[in-house]
């Protein structure tokens, strides 16, 4: 197993000296989150024009949509885009399916490229093939404004390093145990 750190999603990592707190790397994240281009893909124009909506109130405006994967992974290939949410319900190329291109494809922009797959399919078998296809997070539908908010934040703010075995290519699918002072709880490998 090979772990790639993960390139910082932000340039502005801060030390407490440059005024950032103990609980955030990042000088201003709600700043560094609004800079950041999203590219929502989901043909369903309800739930496209809810994310688009919650990421709004965040102050996140700056997006490009696509009705369909094959759309939006032209658009990655041809757009800076910091972030993907894709829905997993969609016709020709689902989300999980978009992943696995993003990851693998030798004509992928950018393999590390952090994905969110939205789904009204909570089932376990869905969710470990979204894990396992190497989304960054997957959430289940209907969202609320705050989940999303906080899965965009630490997928862009705290993301995982990628791992590289023979058989996944993705970020570390053990999650994070970051204590109330911003450090990983979790006890290093031996």
């Amino acid at each position: 197993m090979t772990l790639i750190p993960h390139q910082d999603a932000c340039d502005d990592v801060a030390t407490p000296d440059d005024g950032a707190s103990e609980t955030s790397p990042v000088k201003d994240p709600d700043r560094v989150l609004r800079d950041k281009t999203y590219l929502i893909i989901d043909d369903k124009p309800y739930s496209m024009a809810m994310t688009k909506g919650f990421l709004k109130t965040f102050g996140m405006t700056r997006q490009i949509d696509a009705v369909d994967a094959i759309q939006g992974y032209r658009i990655l290939r041809d757009e800076a885009v910091d972030l993907v949410l894709v829905s997993y319900e969609m016709p020709f190329m689902n989300g999980i399916d978009f992943t696995i291109r993003v990851r693998q494809d030798a004509e992928s922009p950018d393999p590390r490229k952090p994905v969110i797959v939205l789904s009204w399919d909570a089932r376990e078998s869905t969710v470990l093939e979204a894990i396992n296809a190497g989304v960054n997070e997957f959430m289940v539908k209907p969202l609320s404004a705050t989940a999303l908010y906080e899965r965009v934040r630490s997928t862009l703010l705290y993301p995982r390093p990628f791992i590289q075995t023979a058989e996944y290519f993705g970020p570390d699918r053990r999650l994070r145990n970051i204590g109330p002072d911003g450090r990983e709880k979790r006890l290093p490998d031996e």
